[in-house]
């Protein structure tokens, strides 16, 4: 998630049957996780009427907090009261006007906070991919000292840093392809290293038909595949402890003998280096950072 999509943008409608409304105030409670937010450029926090005629007309602008934040501030016939230091709940008092019969549609956003960012990091729950983490807003209607109605709305993120997949075993060669996604929600990475160490009975099988490939995604556009091979981009494509064999051209990987460290300048497709037993960690991908570059959330 980068610092631009932890902004949840909601739209509350109020009186969509264009009944007489008497004294309105909507009061929004915003849950643990994120906060109200607004500024004068993404992220206005907006009022707008609608006429039984469906005409609609933008009748109030924020785009800062009161200060102190709890002050009421108006703007174009309604009143903001933001209810709590912790920008988690606000009252709107709408216009009064005597046989108002308009509906009000209201746009703003909250801001995912440290502590909603940290359940997102946790990945509760990966196991299932179809475990989430939801950041709720409940709102009301309130007519004089009467609660009227009330609704509530939540955005969901499915809670997945890694999931690991495997193809079905093909017979032909003995191969078997396998799939990891790492980092659903996109949420900022430094250093990131991705580890796995294969249990007895498999191992590592790289050539021009089994190829490693890293594919990064920003929103819902994904990059062009990229290929792990040695010298060609990356300063260390893989780290490989062990005696795990690896393909050169014309060279079967399940039948060629084990293989030495790489070595600077070879040519040919190398795409691991081997190291002795202990000398590194298992194996570190090593991504370039652009990968990583402000990536955005898309649930």
């Amino acid at each position: 998630m980068g610092e631009s999509s932890r902004y949840i943008k909601w739209t509350t409608t109020v009186n969509s049957n264009h009944v007489k409304l008497t004294a309105p105030v909507v009061k929004d409670f915003i849950q643990a996780g994120h906060e109200l937010f607004m500024d004068g450029t993404d992220h206005k926090f907006t009022v707008k009427s609608q006429t039984t005629g469906g005409v609609v007309t933008t009748i109030s602008t924020y785009t800062d907090f009161a200060t102190p934040v709890t002050d009421s501030q108006t703007n174009g016939g309604t009143t903001l009261t933001v209810t709590g230091a912790d920008k988690r709940s606000f009252e709107l008092k709408l216009p009064t006007t005597a046989n108002c019969t308009d509906s009000y549609i209201i746009e703003y956003y909250t801001f995912v906070t440290d502590s909603g960012l940290e359940n997102l990091y946790k990945g509760k729950g990966h196991t299932s991919p179809n475990t989430t983490e939801a950041f709720v807003n409940n709102t009301e209607l309130w007519l004089g000292v009467n609660k009227s109605s009330e609704a509530s709305a939540e955005k969901k993120f499915y809670l997945e840093m890694m999931n690991k997949s495997g193809s079905s075993y093909n017979v032909a060669d003995r191969s078997i392809q396998w799939t990891v996604v790492a980092n659903r929600n996109q949420l900022p990475l430094t250093d990131a290293t991705i580890s796995d160490k294969l249990p007895e009975g498999l191992e590592l099988w790289v050539d021009a038909t089994h190829k490693f490939e890293i594919q990064a995604m920003t929103g819902s556009t994904k990059s062009a595949k990229t290929e792990l091979i040695y010298g060609v981009g990356f300063s260390s494509p893989l780290d490989l402890v062990g005696t795990k064999r690896e393909a050169y051209p014309g060279v079967d990987a399940r039948t060629a003998a084990p293989l030495q460290p790489a070595q600077p300048g070879q040519t040919g497709r190398c795409p691991l280096r081997i190291f002795p037993p202990g000398s590194t960690p298992w194996r570190k991908p090593a991504f370039p950072a652009a990968m990583f570059a402000q990536p955005e959330i898309r649930p």
